[in-house]
């Protein structure tokens, strides 16, 4: 009877050392929890930019031609864009006022403007370039948009030398979004679009950020379309956040040609 008791005893003691040893949740999802935290305040991060002001230099390079021009950009959020372009001896060559749903583009050398809804043509005619404008705005400030990313998990995690690649499958639009991040710093240092046979639609670089009142800003950025022989690359000599913009919009002469589209 007393080996009874005692069986029984350690039987309760195993059975409570075991249970208190398997985790309250699998290791996968507590890092997963800990990975969509990490992205949520990346996004937070990017949200804090109100306001964005930055002088450098702008290239594109594709198939035709490769174009580099200094330049002045100014963002106001929601979706407000102004893009000055500079010839030699600062001689202003263009103007461009851009949003979701509307551009104007000021030709200054041939004293033209053209307006209009925005359309992907419309902003290849004005950047000499296929990019949405969801790409072009997030390439301004280098803040990546995670926005869509906020209610789903990663497929995949990697980790090595302490930096994360974190990868979305869509299987709905046939696409991998892959993420490599630094924890640290709560930068991107790179992202990569493809199909889910690998075959690359978009990859962006973010180098040299600079931080500013804590908002990490990369000073270089480049965008690049492997498959069409195309790519934009930003890099700037100074910026500043979040500082006061009356008016982004920009007065053209009153003998302007104007060209509607």
């Amino acid at each position: 009877m007393r080996r009874s008791r005692i069986n029984l005893l350690s039987g309760m003691i195993l059975l409570a050392f075991l249970f208190g040893c398997v985790p309250s949740k699998p290791v996968y999802e507590e890092k997963t929890a800990s990975y969509e935290r990490l992205v949520k305040k990346i996004e937070a991060n990017k949200r804090r930019i109100k306001t964005f002001y930055g002088i450098g230099s702008i290239g594109v390079f594709t198939k035709e031609e490769n174009l580099t021009a200094n330049f002045e950009v100014f963002l106001k959020r929601p979706d407000s864009l102004k893009i000055v372009i500079y010839g030699p001896f600062g001689i202003d060559l263009a103007q461009a006022l851009i949003t979701k749903t509307n551009f104007k583009f000021y030709d200054e050398m041939n004293n033209t403007l053209h307006t209009g809804r925005l359309t992907n043509d419309a902003l290849k005619q004005i950047l000499k370039m296929n990019i949405s404008f969801d790409e072009l705005y997030e390439s301004i400030t280098g803040a990546m948009s995670f926005s869509d990313r906020l209610s789903s998990s990663p497929s995949v995690i990697n980790s090595t030398d302490g930096n994360l690649e974190l990868i979305y499958v869509d299987n709905q639009a046939q696409r991998k979004n892959i993420y490599k991040i630094n924890p640290a710093d709560l930068t991107v240092n790179s992202f990569e679009i493809t199909t889910l046979n690998d075959k690359n639609i978009l990859t962006g670089y973010y180098k040299n950020y600079k931080s500013v009142d804590e908002i990490a800003i990369p000073r270089n950025t480049t965008l690049e379309y492997k498959s069409a022989g195309q790519k934009l690359n930003i890099e700037y000599r100074n910026f500043e956040v979040n500082k006061e913009i009356d008016t982004i919009d920009f007065t053209v002469p009153d003998d302007v040609k104007i060209i509607k589209w």
